[in-house]
């Protein structure tokens, strides 16, 4: 069965949070009260930042980048710097992350702080979040970033072409948050449903490109504030082995590893164990779930997210990220969001309670 559609949820998130982002400019200076951008992809790249679970998945749109709800919650932050740097890490402890609308919302719903909030940036664009960053670590919350480079190939990266935007927008806007961000470059990478994925871009000039952006970012002064996630997709359906997409340990903190319960025969082992093994066979970097949901259509979401965090255990991953975003657009976009399902929302926090006590 080939997964070609659950990219697209993403791809749909990630355009409502871009259309509705602001400019660097007015976000990213301190003193401004500009709004941060919407959730793009429900569960994939797109919603939220994730429309979409899976790649452009479905979840991905939604909660993900430039979350949706992120926005309405960044414009109300103060641009003050801290004094002094966050430890460069993610957070300690179980990661309870979100591709979401409206951060506090989730909260509210499952009982608990998210850590974590993933958000859009598309490379060589206005958008930089800078405002909701900020209300997001108020809330508890570190962000992730994710780099969509739309509009280029990781050829012309590699060669240098975002340089500019990187030194003269990106870096200096971090820099002056004097706060943690994980930057997770290209995600998805072994899909085939982004124009960098797959069948679209080599593996060679994938890693060629995320090495020189590793270089930039950490040359700069934004660099002491980076930490950096790599994101595949899980090897699911028709979507490849992301072993040839590996940067390289020195270029990697942490693994986010993206994949979505999509139909009644889906569970951990079927979407995530067969990668896990896989990447532990060469890497010992820490693994969390960097983007998932379950969806309406697999017929028990709550048994289904008690395997999710089942398998969570018995492989020893970080955590999760929820892609929260309701994109009810099919079987690849189904609605992601818990606060829709009072039984798998219940499901969530019994599973949240238990873990976090």
């Amino acid at each position: 069965m080939k997964r070609t559609a659950p990219a697209a949820p993403r791809l749909l998130a990630m355009a409502a949070a871009l259309a509705s982002a602001v400019p660097l400019a007015a976000c990213a200076a301190p003193g401004t009260g500009a709004a941060a951008g919407p959730p793009a992809r429900p569960g994939g790249h797109a919603a939220a930042g994730h429309a979409a679970p899976g790649h452009a998945a479905p979840g991905h749109a939604a909660a993900g980048h430039a979350a949706a709800g992120h926005a309405a919650a960044g414009s109300a932050a103060p641009l003050t710097p801290a004094p002094r740097a966050e430890p460069r890490a993610l957070p300690t402890g179980f990661i309870i992350g979100t591709v979401a609308r409206n951060l506090a919302a989730f909260d509210r719903a499952i009982r608990h702080r998210a850590n974590l909030r993933v958000m859009f940036v598309k490379m060589g664009g206005p958008y930089f979040p800078a405002r909701a960053i900020l209300a997001n670590r108020r809330l508890g919350a570190q962000t992730v970033l994710e780099l969509q480079p739309f509009g280029t190939t990781m050829a012309a990266i590699a060669a240098g072409s975002e340089d500019s935007w990187l030194q003269a927008v990106f870096d200096p806007a971090v820099a002056r948050l004097h706060r943690i961000v994980t930057i997770s470059f290209a995600p998805e990478m072994n899909g085939q449903w982004y124009s960098y994925g797959t069948g679209r871009a080599t593996p060679a000039d994938y890693v060629s490109a995320w090495r020189h952006i590793h270089g930039v970012v950490m040359s700069s002064p934004a660099g002491r504030y980076v930490t950096w996630m790599w994101q595949p997709s899980a090897i699911h359906f028709s979507t490849p082995s992301p072993v040839p997409w590996w940067p390289g340990s020195q270029y990697v903190d942490e693994i986010g590893l993206d994949g979505y319960y999509i139909v009644p025969t889906d569970d951990f082992d079927a979407i995530f164990a067969k990668t896990i093994r896989l990447l532990r066979s060469f890497t010992r970097k820490p693994i969390l779930v960097g983007e998932t949901s379950v969806g309406p259509l697999t017929a028990d979401q709550g048994a289904d997210i008690a395997n999710l965090f089942a398998g969570i255990r018995r492989f020893h991953l970080r955590g999760l990220v929820w892609f929260n975003i309701p994109q009810n657009r099919g079987r690849y976009h189904q609605d992601w969001r818990l606060q829709d399902h009072p039984l798998a929302l219940a499901a969530f926090v019994a599973q949240l309670d238990a873990v976090l006590g």
